[in-house]
């Protein structure tokens, strides 16, 4: 382990619904962030920097190395931060986790390789649904079985049309009780 310092480094978290850092029409960084300070080249060092990407940090900026407090207390004075640490952090941010998938997640990645191609190769054809068109009969071959006649009947007695559900014995009884 090399020389132990104290860095500052500002972390941002994710928001939620959102995947990088969010601003507002301003410019305000909209994400949830704070100071960290902590001891570099130590075990709770290395420790913190393997947990990043499971604690959502998303951003990391380094402020400086610690050096003391200003004469008034009101901030501090810092050491820039060497490239060694900021890729070390940078890595540590960006690694990539090789992770084993199992045999039906291979076999869903090829899936969706193959589905990529065929989509990618000129434009995407839509499967064709094929529907059998109704047969039309025209009205006249419909046998009325005497309802028409009927409900003639009735708009010539009440002088307006049978309502379109009664039956023919229904529209025979409404006649015969007027």
């Amino acid at each position: 382990m090399g020389q132990q310092k104290i860095i500052h480094l500002r972390i941002y978290k994710a928001k939620a619904g959102f995947a990088g850092i969010a601003k507002s029409e301003t410019g305000k960084v909209l994400n949830e962030n704070q100071l960290v300070k902590m001891k570099t080249n130590t075990l709770e060092w290395d420790n913190w920097l393997k947990h990043l990407l499971s604690d959502g940090i998303i951003k990391i900026d380094c402020v400086g190395y610690f050096l003391k407090m200003n004469e008034d207390d009101s901030g501090f004075i810092y050491e820039d931060v060497d490239e060694a640490m900021r890729n070390e952090i940078d890595n540590a941010l960006h690694k990539k986790v090789d992770v084993k998938l199992t045999s039906e997640q291979k076999r869903i990645q090829e899936l969706e390789k193959k589905i990529d191609a065929l989509m990618s190769n000129g434009k995407a054809k839509k499967p064709v649904k094929e529907v059998e068109k109704p047969v039309k009969i025209p009205v006249k071959d419909i046998e009325s079985n005497g309802l028409d006649e009927a409900k003639a009947e009735y708009k010539k007695v009440f002088g307006k049309k049978a309502h379109h559900s009664w039956s023919i014995e229904k529209i025979k009884e409404k006649i015969e009780n007027k």
